[in-house]
């Protein structure tokens, strides 16, 4: 499509291009020495196409891009050199001879020598337009290629490295949902087939959503809700999760808000922590996605984990692997602010989406 674009484009500089030129030669005077008007516009259009062509296909690309800048500029005087010879030999052909002597007093060859090299200055004049012309259409369609060049090599780039950010989340969560199916089977529960089927729809999502560039907001929700639903399986005394969801449904960029979600079940430790607690909810407003994660700190973590947040180190592979996502994906349309006291993370999530569904 962006090719095709530059196709176009092109094709209809040159053809502005050549419409002004030829209007230009035809209004413009004709000597009373010529005989054949339309002729006479024709070879003079053909010479100048010729240098317009020759300067922007030959001599820029094969001598101007490749750093021979002198060589160039002396191709460029020779060219000019070759257009006031080529007009002379065209002048001869096409002018009238009676015609021609009124300009000036005759040589021994009985053609007059006043006006001889004056009458091939419009057209070398006029090539020299045009070969400036033609330089500034090729110089510009260059830095034009270049950037396309540049933008093609950062969207791969771009591409690559969601790729790549993408592989870690699907092992990360797998790390941690295995964990806790292990943890049930070496207890010997009775629960580890409702775990395997809240994972294997965790699984789907990945699989199958994951690829999208964006997907509906209620399907991130339900994926979170099957993550909190396997915590409690795990851990049936543990009803300590506050979360709130507005119903909206705009679309975003699939598996963004889980790992926030695992932060805070990571540090809280609310599996252990009797006085644990986690507070969740997601809402639309405005066009803006709001989006609040907030956790308990165990009072043997307190110190660690403002530690923690104060640096930026070691947040773990998720949230980094977020912050990526968002600035690949959201440049500046995104807000992430993490803070910590002595009693709870509170992670605060805005982005701007629209009411797509």
């Amino acid at each position: 499509m962006a090719k095709s674009i530059i196709v176009f484009n092109k094709l209809m500089i040159h053809s502005v291009a050549w419409i002004t030129i030829a209007v230009l030669f035809w209004i413009m005077p004709i000597p009373p020495f010529v005989e054949s008007l339309l002729l006479y516009r024709a070879t003079m259009v053909g010479i100048l196409a010729s240098a317009f062509y020759l300067n922007y296909l030959v001599l820029i690309p094969k001598l101007s891009f490749k750093g021979m800048k002198w060589l160039y500029l002396l191709s460029l005087v020779s060219l000019l050199g070759a257009v006031f010879v080529v007009g002379d030999a065209a002048n001869s052909v096409l002018m009238n001879t009676e015609r021609f002597s009124q300009f000036g007093p005759a040589n021994w060859s009985g053609r007059p020598v006043g006006f001889k090299a004056a009458r091939n200055i419009p057209i070398t004049l006029f090539s020299f337009i045009g070969i400036l012309i033609s330089s500034l259409i090729r110089f510009q369609e260059r830095a034009r290629e270049k950037e396309l060049e540049v933008a093609s090599v950062k969207a791969e780039l771009l591409h690559q490295e969601l790729n790549f950010l993408k592989s870690q989340i699907n092992p990360h969560f797998l790390f941690n949902a295995l964990n806790n199916i292990y943890s049930l089977a070496i207890n010997k529960s009775d629960k580890v087939g409702s775990v395997i089927i809240k994972l294997s729809e965790m699984l789907r999502y990945i699989i199958y959503d994951f690829d999208e560039t964006k997907v509906q907001l209620s399907r991130e929700v339900k994926h979170i809700e099957n993550y909190i639903e396997l915590q409690r399986i795990k851990d049936p005394g543990n009803e300590k999760v506050e979360f709130m969801y507005d119903g909206s449904d705009v679309k975003i960029s699939p598996l963004l808000l889980m790992p926030f979600v695992e932060n805070s079940y990571k540090h809280s430790k609310i599996d252990q922590d009797n006085d644990g607690w986690i507070r969740i909810s997601i809402q639309v407003i405005s066009r803006k996605l709001r989006f609040r994660v907030k956790n308990s700190i165990p009072d043997n973590e307190r110190f660690a984990s403002t530690q923690v947040i104060e640096t930026g180190k070691n947040n773990g592979i998720g949230i980094e692997n977020v912050r990526k996502r968002l600035d690949l994906i959201y440049g500046d349309m995104y807000k992430l602010e993490i803070k910590s006291d002595t009693k709870e993370f509170d992670v605060k999530l805005e982005l701007e989406v629209n009411n797509e569904c």
